[in-house]
């Protein structure tokens, strides 16, 4: 057997109980990210509505917490994205169905 049948042999990828419990909470984190951005989007849109009412100001503070509101839906967003979505390397799945994985690096080269 040479080098090169050596080399294209390909493993099956063997998860832990420890990766599916971590997978499965990264999911749950990045699944709710919608609602998050509409709760602080309702939150902010609310917060104006009733300090205008409160100071007499009609659409003043509406639209300030309104973008403030959208602002922190964003960063939220932003933050979930990055602890639970860039952690884990990109996977390709090949034409056989079977999977290589790339790291950050690997995927910038290639484009």
């Amino acid at each position: 057997m040479g080098e090169s049948q050596k080399q294209g042999k390909k493993t099956p990828l063997k998860t832990t109980e420890n990766q599916n419990k971590t997978d499965l909470k990264a999911f749950a984190a990045l699944s709710t990210m919608g609602i998050a951005m509409v709760l602080t989007t309702l939150l902010g849109l609310l917060t104006g509505y009733y300090f205008d009412k409160w100071f007499g100001t009609t659409p003043l503070f509406l639209i300030v917490f309104l973008i403030l509101g959208i602002i922190a839906g964003f960063k939220n967003l932003f933050v979930t994205v990055k602890r639970y979505g860039l952690d884990t390397d990109t996977k390709d799945v090949l034409e056989d169905g079977s999977e290589h994985s790339k790291s950050g690096e690997e995927e910038k080269e290639d484009k």
